[in-house]
């Protein structure tokens, strides 16, 4: 396949800085008799704004049961107005005397319920010093949003954070100014729930230490983001992507725009966890999507299978039976049907027991032709399509989490099955004991060719008695690893290995270190890692209250943050030169590294030191038990 090229980045917008800096209670004005519009109100002169501040937990999750969702909160002293000129209309962030950031700025909307996002401007000055609405969703793994205003048509917004002052030095025109990276942030949450205004990502910190642009997009979920249906297909030509066109709006929105904050267009590193960092991969196989980013970060995602399109369409005509829709009679009449229902009717159909893990990206035939594993086999693809190369890593322990989601082990989880956790079942989900291990292993690995001789592997590896002490536990553990090793470490190190075989920079990474704030029956879980990506001590979600990670803690967050903001400047994540604070987690190697056991390496972030080391100590169990399998996609 021949090589792309990447078209010039649009120009650069204006910005002007309001107040540079103002105290408690200090009027910020405009001048003279200035008005501006901000929301509903006229105001002059502009007073004393409150801005965004993640406050956060430190509490064990089997202390409180699930934590709902808390999104970034209004809340202290504003030490500038910070306006931006895009393409779409002027907005109006603040400092928080952290980073610069511009909150809820629409990069697009949803005209109609399964429809391409479109465009959208406005003409005065939009506030963007408070998160915009979520996407419509149920609950599920541990989120609940369902308190919060949301929006069918208007949630396909973004949250932009800049190093305090890089929008002012592009508007005033300052001499040698560097554009700086950007990272483009996909949250997860299993394309049915999450929210890129969640405190867990607000990316002050993360932004001022790498000293580049952070943005963080929301897109349309479940259902709403995913519905593959015949009838859509026969009115559109295809179905089933809307979500990662949501996605891409974002991405075309950020490349004429993002220079106005400071960003270079050129140099994007595109930034995944779970179904995010799935999406972020997926936009890989997109040939819409590659002008707009450079290199691929993901975090607890890898290569999944996509499902076929006709497939996905069972899905779609099990979705129209739930609401009632599928004796409609004609394409028109169904589709004419589920558009009429309610949103909170799609939205709890969408999330019956037998649908909610099943939405996904789908293989369209339009906007995704081919399975990226099969793509990333051509060396010709894959230096064109993602050139900076992928940085994959997870915990250690990473499916922990999410399995006490799904299966009631009172010995492994807070004891709550998913019924009572406000998740998609009606009830708890039969705990994993020695008996059920293998039925367990087949329940999330459908149509897998050895069950049973995975069921033995784990099951021997994590000594599962059939009685005797804490047999639930061990059998939780091995099922654990099982989905751990099966749907993120194997594919993640066969992607990588791939991509490697052309040259492409390649790195991995593993959790090793179980945060102190989290139950230490779950290990370094799902979510762990991203927590200290972004410098933020939440598991999953954070609540209204004041906590810090262990000073050992926080250096690894640090340690994490540079090598993350290396990566996306194009060099090794353990290059402390190319790190703006300098202090990476030293001696990350290259996927490659032929030094290290059968030449697959990759970093063990742990406290007090990171090490170096193998993808695993069993590298066979990869290739004997899962290499072959294809699996459909597995996220949170």
């Amino acid at each position: 396949m021949a090589a792309t090229r990447r078209p010039a980045a649009a120009g650069l917008g204006k910005v002007d800085l309001i107040a540079d800096a103002a105290g408690p209670g200090t009027l910020l004005t405009l001048g003279p008799g200035a008005h501006v519009k901000v929301g509903d109100a006229d105001v002059s002169p502009i007073p004393n704004r409150k801005v965004a501040r993640c406050v956060v937990p430190i509490v064990s999750l089997f202390t409180v049961g699930i934590l709902a969702a808390v999104l970034i909160k209004v809340g202290g002293d504003v030490a500038g107005v910070l306006r931006v000129r895009t393409s779409a209309g002027v907005i109006n962030g603040f400092y928080d005397g952290v980073a610069d950031s511009w909150m809820g700025v629409p990069y697009g909307r949803a005209p109609v319920r399964w429809g391409a996002p479109v465009e959208t401007k406005w003409d005065e000055m939009k506030d963007a010093t408070r998160p915009g609405p979520v996407c419509p969703q149920g609950k599920a793994f541990g989120y609940d949003l369902t308190a919060q205003e949301s929006s069918e048509t208007d949630c396909l917004v973004l949250n932009v954070f800049a190093p305090h002052g890089a929008a002012k030095a592009v508007s005033d025109g300052s001499q040698g100014v560097a554009m700086r990276p950007v990272m483009v942030f996909l949250h997860g949450g299993g394309f049915v729930v999450g929210s890129g205004s969640q405190s867990l990502y607000n990316a002050s910190l993360l932004a001022r230490r790498a000293d580049a642009i952070v943005v963080v997009v929301q897109y349309r979920l479940g259902a709403l983001g995913f519905l593959a249906h015949s009838a859509l297909t026969a009115q559109d030509g295809t179905s089933g992507n809307y979500g990662m066109l949501d996605q891409q709006a974002a991405l075309q929105w950020l490349y004429k725009n993002v220079g106005s904050f400071g960003g270079d267009a050129g140099q994007v590193t595109l930034w995944g966890h779970g179904a995010g960092g799935i999406s972020a991969l997926q936009h890989i196989a997109m040939p819409s999507s590659t002008d707009f980013f450079r290199r691929v970060l993901v975090q607890s995602a890898a290569w999944d299978a996509l499902p076929m399109r006709v497939d996905a369409e069972k899905d779609g005509a099990a979705f129209a039976g739930a609401l009632g829709c599928s004796g409609a009679g004609s394409d028109e009449a169904t589709l004419a049907c589920m558009r009429s229902k309610p949103v909170e009717e799609a939205v709890a159909a969408s999330m019956t027991p037998a649908l909610w893990r099943r939405w996904s990206p789908v293989l369209d035939g339009t906007h995704i032709k081919h399975q990226l594993r099969a793509l990333l086999s051509d060396p010709l693809f894959a230096t064109a399509a993602v050139p900076g190369g992928i940085l994959a890593g997870m915990g250690a322990n990473d499916s922990t989490a999410i399995l006490s989601f799904l299966f009631d082990n009172s010995t492994s989880t807070s004891g709550r099955g998913n019924g009572e956790t406000g998740g998609a079942h009606a009830g708890p989900v039969a705990a994993i004991t020695p008996s059920s291990l293998e039925g367990h292993v087949s329940a999330l690995f459908p149509g897998a060719a050895s069950a049973s001789a995975i069921a033995d592997f784990y099951r021997a590896e994590f000594n599962v008695p059939a009685a005797g002490s804490d047999p639930d536990v061990r059998a939780f553990q091995a099922v654990a690893q099982a989905a751990s090793d099966g749907a993120l470490m194997c594919p993640q190190r066969r992607m990588l290995g791939v991509v490697n075989g052309s040259g492409l920079p390649t790195y991995m990474y593993q959790l090793q270190h179980a945060l102190s704030f989290v139950d230490p029956r779950l290990g370094a879980s799902h979510f762990q890692d991203v927590s200290l990506a972004f410098g933020q001590p939440c598991f999953i979600t954070c609540e209204n209250y004041e906590g810090n990670f262990l000073p050992v803690e926080r250096q690894l967050s640090n340690r994490l943050m540079d090598s993350f903001a290396a990566f996306a400047r194009g060099a090794s994540p353990g290059s402390a030169a190319a790190a703006p604070s300098g202090d990476t987690v030293r001696g990350w190697p290259a996927f490659a590294d032929p030094s290290v056991g059968r030449g697959e390496a990759l970093a063990r972030l742990d406290v007090p030191v990171s090490t170096v080391g193998s993808v695993r100590d069993d590298p066979d169990a990869c290739a004997a038990l899962w290499d072959a399998q294809h699996w459909p996609v597995h996220s949170g």
